[in-house]
């Protein structure tokens, strides 16, 4: 029996209506501001030190994440879902904008959990497991793989 019971039959907080919901793609906002942006700094990181390490420009930031999403085009179809379990860093933030260009579904996993807590769901019971093993690079199970080496399929399409 839960602690409370939750029954709600008014929001607080009422639907804002001034702005109008645009029908866009996490990919596509991406490529929309690299087009209108692509100098403006974009993604910067800040290391555990608190010192200031890589940064990404906008027109960077879309170029490696749809290196990275060809890559991943070339390994899963649209829709399959892909788990990624690592701590915070750019790349996780490359990884979620390749899988959205490359119609892929993320299912993110926090990297304290072992991997069958993240896995027991059917809805997100993942076709492998890539984590990053560096800061360029991805491994899987048994094998290690930059984005870069990748196979990459002749012009996949991307979402």
């Amino acid at each position: 029996m839960p602690k409370y019971e939750v029954a709600l039959s008014e929001a607080y907080f009422p639907a804002q209506e001034d702005r109008e919901a645009r029908e866009i793609t996490v990919g596509g906002l991406l490529r929309e501001t690299a087009a209108r942006r692509p100098s403006a700094e974009a993604l910067v990181e800040v290391r555990q030190s608190g010192e200031i390490g890589r940064r990404w420009t906008y027109a960077a930031l879309l170029a490696e994440s749809e290196r990275l999403a060809l890559a991943l085009a070339s390994r899963f179809r649209p829709g399959e879902r892909v788990v990624v379990w690592s701590p915070n860093s750019p790349e996780w933030v490359l990884m979620e904008y390749a899988c959205a260009l490359a119609g892929l579904v993320l299912v993110t996993a926090n990297p304290a959990l072992a991997r069958s807590a993240a896995s027991a769901s059917p809805n997100t019971a993942p076709r492998t497991w890539p984590t990053w093993s560096g800061p360029v690079g991805l491994a899987e199970t048994n094998s290690t793989f930059t984005a870069s080496s990748f196979p990459i399929a002749p012009s996949p399409k991307l979402m």
